[in-house]
C-alpha cells in the first residue's frame, strides 16, 4: 500500500509541475512569477503578452515590464531568474559535448538583472554564458549573478560553487564564490572585489526523507520541487545538493516580512527541520521540529523577519501544520 501511494505521489507531483505548453530540450520553459511579462518569438515583427509555461525555442526574446518577474527553466535543471525591467535573448540551447544531459545554453541579456543556477552543480556537465556589453561571463556549476545598467556597466558576480569566467576581447577575469566585478562600459576589466551581500543570513537545513523550500514575501521560491532539482527564483540564494540526505537553503540579505516553509515529505517516517536567522555571526533566531511524514501530506510554517537598523533583527515562525491548497509559489521544473 505503500509503494502504491508513492507512486501516486509521484504522478502527481510530476503533472502537477508540468508547463502548460510543453517542456523543450532546445529552448527554455517560462514561469511568470509576477507582473507584466512580454516575449517576442523569432520571426515575430513584435512582442506579445507572454503565458505561462510557454516553450521558448533559441531566438525568443524575453522583456520584464516595471513590476516584472519571471523565470527561464533549461530541460538539465537550470534556471534563470529575470528581475523587473530585464531583457534577455535565448540565443543557444544544444547538448554539451560528451554528456548525456548537459547542455550548452547562451543567454543575451539588453538590460536589467539576471541570476542562475546552474544544473551542473549536480553534475550534468552544463554550460551557461550571458553575453552583454560585449563581454562575455560563462559559469560551469553553481550560483551566478549578471546586471547590465542603462550606462553599459555590467556587473557580475558569484555566489556559489565553481570560479566565474569574464571575458572581454584579450582580457580574462576569474571570479571565485563570493567575488563580482563592475566593469565600465568599454573599459578594462578590473580586478576582482568582494561580493557585497545584504546583511543576515536566513538558513533552512532539513534532516530524512522531507523537500523543503521557502517563498519569500515577494513571492519567490528557493528550495527543492524534487530529490533531483532545485527552484531558485531568489537572488544571491543557494543550497545543498538535492540528492544528499541532509539538505540546506541558504538566502543572504534577507528582507523583512512573511516568509513561507513548505515541507513536503518523500516517504513515510520521521524527519527533522531546522530554521536559523543570522547576522554577523550573532544567531537572531532558531527554531526546531521534529515530525513524522506522511506520503501526500504537505506541510506550511510561517516565518516573519523583522527588520532593524542593521538589518534583520529577529526571527519569528510557527510550527509546521497541515497545507492547503494549492501551495504557495510558482514554478516548473523538468
Amino acid at each position: 500500500m505503500q509503494r502504491v501511494a508513492a507512486l501516486l505521489l509521484t504522478l502527481v507531483l510530476a503533472l502537477a509541475s508540468q508547463p502548460s505548453a510543453g517542456r523543450t530540450p532546445d529552448g527554455a520553459t517560462l514561469t511568470i512569477i509576477s507582473g507584466q511579462v512580454a516575449v517576442q518569438l523569432p520571426g515575430a515583427a513584435r512582442f506579445g503578452p507572454a503565458r505561462d509555461g510557454h516553450a521558448l525555442p533559441v531566438g525568443a526574446v524575453v522583456r520584464t515590464g516595471s513590476d516584472g518577474r519571471a523565470t527561464l527553466t533549461f530541460f538539465d535543471g537550470t534556471t534563470a531568474t529575470l528581475d523587473p525591467d530585464t531583457e534577455v535573448v535565448v540565443a543557444r540551447v544544444e547538448p554539451a559535448t560528451g554528456t548525456s544531459d548537459g547542455l550548452l545554453m547562451t543567454l543575451q541579456l539588453s538590460a536589467g538583472r539576471v541570476w542562475a543556477q546552474v544544473a551542473s552543480l549536480f553534475d550534468r556537465g552544463s554550460t551557461f554564458e550571458v553575453q552583454a556589453a560585449g563581454a562575455s561571463a560563462v559559469a560551469r556549476e553553481g550560483t551566478f549573478g549578471y546586471r547590465l545598467a542603462a550606462d553599459g556597466t555590467l556587473a557580475c558576480w558569484a555566489i556559489a560553487g565553481t570560479d566565474l569566467t569574464v571575458r572581454r576581447g584579450a582580457d580574462t577575469l576569474v571570479l571565485r564564490p563570493g567575488e563580482q566585478a563592475v566593469i565600465p562600459a568599454d573599459a578594462a576589466l578590473p580586478p576582482p572585489a568582494a561580493r557585497e551581500f545584504g546583511p543576515g543570513l536566513l538558513e533552512v537545513q532539513t534532516e530524512g526523507a522531507v523537500l523543503a523550500r521557502v517563498v519569500d514575501p515577494r513571492g519567490l521560491t528557493v528550495g527543492f520541487p524534487s530529490g533531483e532539482f532545485v527552484v531558485n527564483q531568489v537572488v544571491d540564494a543557494t543550497t545543498s545538493l538535492p540528492s544528499v540526505p541532509d539538505r540546506w537553503l541558504q538566502l543572504r540579505g534577507p528582507v523583512a516580512g512573511h516568509y513561507t516553509l513548505i515541507l513536503q515529505p518523500e516517504a513515510a517516517g520521521p524527519f527533522v527541520v531546522r530554521v536559523m536567522l543570522e547576522r554577523d555571526d550573532a544567531l537572531l533566531g532558531h527554531y526546531e521540529w521534529t515530525d513524522e511524514g506522511r506520503l501526500g501530506e504537505a506541510l506550511v510554517a510561517e516565518l516573519v523577519v523583522d527588520s532593524g537598523v542593521a538589518g534583520p533583527a529577529a526571527l519569528r515562525a510557527t510550527a509546521p501544520q497541515p497545507a492547503g491548497t494549492p501551495l504557495p509559489g510558482h514554478f516548473h521544473h523538468p
